[in-house]
């Protein structure tokens, strides 16, 4: 199994420096099925994506470090799931600001 990673997956990430990065998919623990390093060997091996060295698209976090992480390995991240993570979802930091500026807000005023 170390062979086939280092033949395939960690030689090409050396030369690039990155291996690949998903764009279409927002990473979540059943984001993707089982993922094989060689699927010969039937060693499923806990892969945050469906190849090995793929970097997920993580944009709970902020899509700001997504829109970088994706463009800095020449890819662009697909424009629907920047839709939903920009117009649909708050981050983490957007709620938690939302909720003290309400919490903390004198009566009357305006939030």
């Amino acid at each position: 199994m170390w062979d086939t990673l280092q033949r395939e997956f960690l030689s090409v990430e050396r030369a690039r420096r990155v291996y690949d990065v998903e764009t279409a998919i927002p990473g979540d623990v059943d984001a993707f099925p089982a993922g094989y390093i060689c699927a010969d060997d039937d060693v499923i091996v806990g892969l945050q994506t469906d190849t090995p060295l793929k970097r997920p698209m993580m944009p709970a976090g902020g899509w700001r470090m997504v829109e970088t992480a994706t463009r800095e390995a020449g890819l662009e991240p697909d424009p629907r799931i920047k839709e939903i993570f920009t117009r649909y979802r708050k981050t983490h930091n957007e709620a938690v600001f939302d909720i003290y500026t309400r919490a903390s807000a004198p009566p009357g005023a305006r939030t």
